[in-house]
């Protein structure tokens, strides 16, 4: 689940220049076992193009089950086209996006660089500002808020493609994609409920993320903000570029002022 430019595998498929480099630690702080977060940077996968991906583990955040945040920054100084796949296993059961299927015949995503091997399914359009995908796996229910702008492509996939041995596992993808230069995705999971099939009831099938949203992205700084279905309400926020953990921080977002020290903060806001 890691994020291709221009559909090219990184570095252009040399593993020995692959094994020599490897991703920069930003910062992380896993002391705290109800919020643990890890930071990375990567400057060589891809020429001219940086990738930071920010992962937090959140277990207060009021759930039965702890909340997965991924927050991955691309910047680059030209424009290029982002895939960022979110593989899983399992049956779809609810977007909020349409997803038109493929009509008549499958198609394969690409002619290399991996995508030979994957199925087209169906694709939709983003609309809104963020989109809900909920799916059923192993007993339980997953679902994943992610932050979308009007016009990003939501592709669902299947890997399988070009396969003579047919050995390859029949897992299934969405893909976000964005064309941009400097481009921000963000997701929320969730596990919630699940189903017995002894008495054939579902429990808490429906999750309690109700909206996700980047209230500040530059360069610098990035601000998100995510809401539960009882009116609370999280904030994480990120200093891109500097990773001292003493530098304090400071941003007015609609005339409140965000401050904290390091490279990372979060808080909760309860109604």
């Amino acid at each position: 689940n890691t994020l291709t430019v221009d559909e090219s595998t990184q570095y252009d498929e040399n593993i020995r220049q692959a094994e020599s480099h490897a991703p920069h630690l930003f910062g992380a702080d896993i002391s705290d076992p109800t919020c643990q977060w890890v930071s990375a940077v990567d400057n060589n996968a891809y020429e001219e193009v940086i990738l930071h991906r920010t992962m937090v583990l959140l277990a207060n955040s009021g759930l039965s089950e702890p909340l997965l945040v991924d927050i991955f920054r691309v910047q680059s100084e030209e424009e290029h086209q982002y895939d960022l796949p979110t593989w899983y296993q399992g049956h779809l059961l609810e977007s909020s996006i349409d997803i038109t299927p493929s009509s008549n015949s499958l198609s394969i995503m690409g002619e290399s660089d991996g995508y030979q091997h994957m199925w087209l399914e169906g694709q939709g359009i983003a609309t809104e500002e963020s989109i809900s995908l909920t799916w059923f796996s192993d007993g339980e229910f997953t679902t994943m808020k992610s932050v979308t702008d009007a016009g990003d492509l939501l592709l669902s996939s299947l890997l399988g493609a070009n396969d003579p041995l047919h050995n390859l596992r029949k897992d299934a993808a969405f893909v976000i994609r964005k064309n941009a230069s400097d481009e921000l995705f963000v997701s929320v999971l969730e596990h919630h409920g699940q189903y017995n099939p002894a008495d054939e009831v579902p429990h808490q099938p429906f999750s309690r993320l109700d909206d996700v949203e980047v209230l500040l992205d530059t360069r610098d700084f990035t601000v998100i903000r995510f809401s539960l279905t009882d009116g609370s309400e999280r904030l994480i926020s990120l200093s891109n570029q500097n990773s001292d953990t003493s530098t304090q921080h400071h941003i007015t977002l609609d005339q409140n002022t965000i401050t904290w020290q390091g490279p990372f903060h979060y808080q909760v806001n309860h109604p």
